[in-house]
């Protein structure tokens, strides 16, 4: 059958001269026809390869070419998967991605809204130890825009203790929002989000040799999550932040990058770093590989308002060859939980009730509302007390000099006369 085929596209002996000048009997069997002429033979029983010679030339011409073209296919598809973009929002956006990306529609995705009424405190989870955060070295980071983020690339001399495995540092990159949806972190709080978001990311360099081959693996990365609040309108910036926002403008457009000068990457962190919310999730933004075993912290840091807008406003997600586009809005929405479970390293108190931070304001707040009514109180009954004493007085001194004390004092002078 695929004989006739051969034929009907030229298989013709004068005819495969004309459109392939050489001789079929120069031609020897190599590995490929070999390979060529074992698919057809199982493919197709009943198919006679013939000898050396015409195998030459049947398998070279369209076994080999059919294995060229599926080959190329399969690049293709591999290269459009690989490069495909992706946006937020819009017809590559958050909604679609699992289109391009089939992980980002798996049931262990992130972020989460952590509802604290359904965490399971756990106990046995140890706090948090980074290693070599305060001393990264004396060398420099690098700082890049890639168009969805803005990504500083970590010393690998920084990693995490006090998890199961030992894990290295990688990159951090941040979440925002706008002016107008000032909400921009990705993970929230009993459905509450924060003006910004970091994430450090870590990858297992127990088991695997880096990123790259980690990624993918159930446990193969572990990130940091850290809510960032605005400080009260004319405070100062956050010093250690600084470090990054300085150089914001150097990375305005995508694909830009600038040398970092390296810089104490613990102060970045909340102080507390024994309260926070741990599970199993997933990568934020595509290929959302579920392979992330996430620490939120409890506490949040704080940066200024003008860092904030800067944030906002200098960083575009295009390149400086194209038109403007802000980058803002970075966040992907909350992912249902199913069937995972938030863990706390402390007891997190019921929805609505206060800290123990707020119930000490409350209270050193009542003592010292207390300890001014008592001053004025006092003052005013002391005043009140003195104006007494000066009637009192006044009202002595005035029956004192009374006419009849006078003729009394008469009356004894005529006496003595």
């Amino acid at each position: 059958m695929l004989k006739a085929h051969y034929k009907t596209f030229g298989g013709g002996g004068g005819k495969l001269d004309q459109n392939f000048p050489l001789a079929q009997s120069q031609i020897s069997v190599s590995p490929l026809q070999r390979l060529s002429r074992k698919i057809l033979q199982e493919s197709y029983p009943s198919f006679d390869t013939g000898t050396a010679e015409d195998m030459s030339f049947h398998s070279t011409c369209w076994v080999h070419r059919i294995l060229q073209c599926s080959i190329l296919i399969l690049t293709a598809c591999q290269i459009m998967v690989e490069s495909s973009s992706w946006t937020y929002t819009g017809h590559e956006g958050q909604e679609h991605w699992k289109e391009a990306y089939p992980d980002c529609g798996g049931t262990a995705q992130s972020p989460v809204n952590i509802q604290t009424a359904n965490v399971s405190y756990d106990d046995s989870l140890q706090p948090i130890e980074p290693i070599g955060y305060s001393t990264p070295g004396t060398g420099s980071f690098t700082l890049r825009n890639n168009g969805h983020t803005v990504v500083l690339m970590l010393s690998p001399s920084m990693h995490l203790r006090g998890l199961s495995h030992n894990f290295t540092a990688v990159q951090l990159h941040l979440h925002w929002g706008s002016s107008s949806h000032p909400f921009g972190s990705e993970h929230q709080i009993d459905s509450k989000a924060f003006p910004a978001e970091m994430h450090i990311v870590h990858y297992n360099s127990d088991k695997y040799a880096d990123i790259n081959e980690a990624k993918n693996k159930p446990d193969g990365l572990a990130v940091l999550g850290i809510f960032m609040e605005v400080m009260q309108s004319g405070a100062t910036d956050n010093l250690a932040y600084g470090n990054i926002f300085n150089y914001l403008e150097n990375v305005s457009y995508a694909d830009q990058s600038v040398t970092v000068p390296a810089f104490n990457v613990h102060n970045l962190l909340p102080n507390n770093l024994d309260h926070y919310f741990r599970y199993r999730g997933s990568l934020t933004t595509p290929p959302c590989h579920q392979s992330v075993l996430w620490t939120v912290f409890h506490e949040r840091v704080h940066i200024s308002r003008s860092q904030l807008d800067k944030l906002q406003t200098v960083v575009f997600s295009t390149k400086v060859t194209t038109p403007s586009s802000p980058l803002q809005n970075n966040v992907r929405d909350p992912q249902p939980l199913n069937q995972r479970i938030v863990n706390s390293s402390f007891l997190v108190p019921p929805p609505g009730s206060y800290t123990t931070g707020q119930i000490l304001g409350i209270f050193f707040g009542t003592f010292l509302a207390l300890l001014g009514t008592f001053c004025i109180v006092y003052f005013v009954y002391k005043k009140y007390r003195k104006n007494r004493m000066e009637v009192g007085g006044k009202a002595s001194n005035v029956a004192h000099n009374s006419p009849s004390t006078t003729a009394e004092h008469v009356e004894v002078k005529s006496f003595q006369f």
